[in-house]
């Protein structure tokens, strides 16, 4: 792996380490509002590492191209900077980059989801599967985007996950 890489996967290795919290719930808050019921928030990054050391599908014979690995990072964020309105909920359309063609390909066109008349239950229409579809793709989800790591200095576990061959991230 070219230097670039190991310096990118150390850096990936080093936020995940900082990325989980082990103690349970706070307790009141300074304004007197009820605690939240978990310690952190979640706040969530996520990172492009390109390596060129190697063919982009050497097993599927394409020789050209950038092998790239897209990595999600998920970590603790202190609910009081959660809160701020400083970083923006994530969505999640984000998942496949704010692009609706590519997102309606993914829930139409894989085998993951292929969502159509004839897969899904019986009665359900053409008009209500595109707006499952759009709904979706707005869907706030739970983390905060590129919200900083909590302000603590405990020991956190680490998760790493994996999705395999032929897997997405989408599906985790």
């Amino acid at each position: 792996m070219p230097k670039l890489n190991q310096l990118l996967l150390s850096l990936v290795v080093i936020m995940a380490l900082a990325a989980c919290q082990t103690t349970g719930p706070g307790s009141a808050t300074q304004t007197g509002k009820p605690a939240p019921l978990t310690p952190f928030a979640v706040g969530n990054k996520t990172f492009f590492m390109h390596d060129n050391s190697r063919p982009y599908d050497s097993v599927g014979g394409v020789n050209v191209g950038v092998r790239s690995m897209i990595t999600e990072i998920w970590y603790p964020v202190d609910h009081e900077v959660a809160q701020s309105g400083k970083y923006k909920r994530a969505t999640y359309g984000e998942y496949v980059f704010g692009d609706r063609d590519v997102h309606r390909l993914m829930m139409t066109e894989t085998t993951f989801f292929h969502l159509t008349p004839d897969s899904v239950v019986e009665g359900v229409t053409q008009a209500e599967i595109d707006a499952a579809i759009d709904e979706l793709f707005t869907r706030k989800r739970s983390s905060f985007k590129n919200a900083p790591l909590a302000n603590v200095n405990l020991p956190r576990p680490v998760v790493v996950m994996t999705h395999g061959d032929a897997g997405s991230r989408y599906n985790m």
